[in-house]
């Protein structure tokens, strides 16, 4: 990576880990020295295990807030769990052996984030919802895919301990700082590669929750319309030859061959002159205007961030009708 790439990518990501003091204060009207907190747990690296007064040295320090939605649970904690050597096998090794005892992952995290900042950080819903993740099959899959994904945008970056990218995005998750520092925000915003890790874990949490539904696809090409309205427009051009077809189906209309020449716009005119249709289109754009910017989108040089956001719009009142035959 060359010294002008990195700088340039990891302005926001540093920028909001130098505001996570001030930010956290702000959040629990107390000041939060975490590596305060490392310091009085950091025998437990030394001796190679995590013990019960590791995690009550945690709960009951003055020098950052535990905060109250958090159980104290290191009475659970009755023999050290060892710590692994770092590898894969090795951390969920660690994480299932500390959630069969303490059965709440976001503890098990806050324990993991001070006596091993270089491997883990806290897991925070705010900051999964800002990285696209959705939950997994259990806890512990579900915080190692966090822990990941705040690994790999730290290797972005520059940053190698995960406390620190996690601090970063705790403060990038915050409306608070995003409002007042909104020249992060938008670094933040235009940082291609970041955006691209969040759109793949959003495209995998929809995709787990069994096949993407047209409602599924237009919300994906609403999500990043801001960001890449010529993707956007590409990603919802299908999803307008799928609802003709399902429109097509509905009213009981033999559609054309769609290896034919102009089948779409064959189509469209077949449908909209459909009685069933007729019925129910004042609730929805005119099918040939979505036609027309259908076929600006699938060509370049794509769609404009006004046309895209009204064939977006078009289409999501377009998935709204369910016409039917007229008796």
């Amino acid at each position: 990576m060359s010294a002008e790439a990195g700088t340039e990518r990891s302005t926001w990501l540093k920028g909001f880990c130098d505001l996570f003091p001030s930010v956290a204060q702000e959040t629990t009207k107390n000041t939060q020295d975490l590596a305060a907190v490392e310091r009085v747990v950091s025998a437990a690296r030394t001796r190679g295990a995590l013990s019960q007064q590791d995690l009550l040295a945690i709960e009951r320090s003055t020098d950052w807030t535990y905060g109250p939605w958090w159980p104290r649970l290191s009475s659970q904690l009755e023999q050290p769990v060892p710590i692994g050597d770092g590898s894969p096998s090795a951390d969920r090794q660690l994480l299932r052996e500390l959630q069969v005892k303490l059965k709440h992952i976001e503890v098990v995290s806050v324990l993991l984030r001070f006596t091993l900042p270089e491997r883990f950080g806290i897991y925070s819903p705010p900051v999964a919802w800002l990285l696209g993740l959705m939950p997994r099959e259990d806890q512990v899959r579900t915080y190692l895919s966090y822990r990941d994904v705040v690994r790999k945008v730290g290797a972005l970056h520059g940053l190698d301990r995960v406390a620190d990218v996690d601090m970063a995005l705790w403060t990038a998750a915050r409306p608070s700082a995003l409002s007042r520092h909104r020249e992060l925000r938008s670094s933040m915003e235009g940082d291609a590669k970041f955006q691209a890790i969040v759109l793949v874990n959003s495209g995998e949490g929809l995709s787990r929750r069994g096949r993407w539904t047209e409602e599924h696809r237009v919300g994906l090409a609403r999500g990043i319309l801001r960001h890449d309205p010529v993707s956007a427009g590409a990603l919802a051009a299908p999803v307008f030859e799928d609802t003709l077809m399902r429109l097509a189906r509905l009213l009981q209309i033999k559609t054309p061959s769609q290896r034919r020449e102009g089948f779409l716009m064959e189509l469209t005119a077949r449908i909209d002159g459909d009685a069933g249709f007729r019925l129910v289109r004042a609730r929805c754009p005119k099918l040939d205007d979505l036609r027309r910017l259908r076929n600006l989108a699938v060509h370049p040089p794509g769609l404009t961030s006004d046309e895209a956001r009204e064939f977006i719009s078009g289409l999501e009142a377009l998935l709204c009708i369910h016409p039917r035959r007229p008796e």
